[in-house]
């Protein structure tokens, strides 16, 4: 079973996600209601993804991603910035703090879902997807695929 954490202050939106998440019976989701809450879960739970706001009460949803990327315990889990704040800036300072993805709200179901089942999959994360030793063997896959067909 998955984890899904979601970090959201809003009632309004927790209705969106349970509905757009019920679909999933394999999936367990987990509720914070401030960032402090998202942090302690989430080194608590070890999620297999978190989905943040960027504005929360205590601590904000930018600093929760920073402090779960600084730490060697969660700095793998995939983080998907769920937000009404779209502006060039907050995407930016998402992906700057090592956000994997952003969604704009109001979310369509069927997009939050293809999302979140990118980062959820087989596929790995964006930062295992970047680092050396994966597009190495990438190309090692890759070529072995080649010279297969080329046999």
């Amino acid at each position: 079973m998955k984890t899904i954490l979601i970090a959201e202050d809003e009632a309004s939106a927790k209705t969106l996600y349970m509905a757009a998440l019920s679909s999933r019976p394999d999936w367990k989701v987990v509720f914070a209601h401030t960032g402090q809450e998202a942090l302690d879960l989430a080194r608590s739970l070890l999620p297999s993804l978190a989905l943040l706001d960027i504005r929360m009460p205590v601590v904000d949803g930018i600093e929760v991603c920073r402090q779960l990327r600084a730490s060697t315990e969660t700095s793998k889990i995939p983080i998907i910035f769920v937000s009404a704040f779209a502006q060039p800036s907050a995407k930016a300072a998402a992906e700057e703090a090592g956000g994997d993805a952003f969604v704009s709200k109001p979310f369509g179901v069927k997009e939050l879902l293809n999302v979140i089942d990118d980062y959820t999959q087989v596929a790995p994360p964006k930062q295992l997807r970047e680092s050396a030793a994966f597009k190495n063997a990438a190309a090692a896959t890759l070529g072995s695929r080649t010279s297969r067909r080329t046999r």
